[in-house]
């Protein structure tokens, strides 16, 4: 079931126009082409890319890994106690996580 998983997720992210498919062979040079016309429509673009692949991987979840991902999340129930250090330090979780991906894209 793993690698029907995988296989649901590989396929259902292909219309979303990633990389590795061939939608993003046409979608990248219509986002170009639209960009010089019409700068907002990149935008636009990517706000109708970034729910496709989030509906594709949350369904995903829900259908081949809710186990797994109720166990994470029973998990971090286990480390929330209400108290305000609690908060930052998920906070600065949260930050330097951020920081490590800024600095990978420069």
């Amino acid at each position: 079931m793993p690698r029907t998983g995988a296989l649901f997720v590989a396929g259902g992210l292909a219309p979303a126009g990633l990389p590795p498919f061939g939608t993003a062979l046409g979608k990248a040079p219509a986002e170009d082409a639209a960009g010089h016309a019409y700068p907002w429509l990149p935008a636009v673009y990517a706000a109708t890319s970034a729910p496709t692949g989030g509906a594709v991987l949350r369904a995903a979840l829900r259908i081949f890994w809710a186990r797994t991902v109720r166990t994470c999340l029973n998990g971090l129930r286990r480390l929330h106690s209400g108290h305000l250090g609690d908060y930052l330090a998920w906070l600065a979780s949260g930050v330097a996580v951020l920081c490590a991906v800024l600095a990978g894209q420069g």
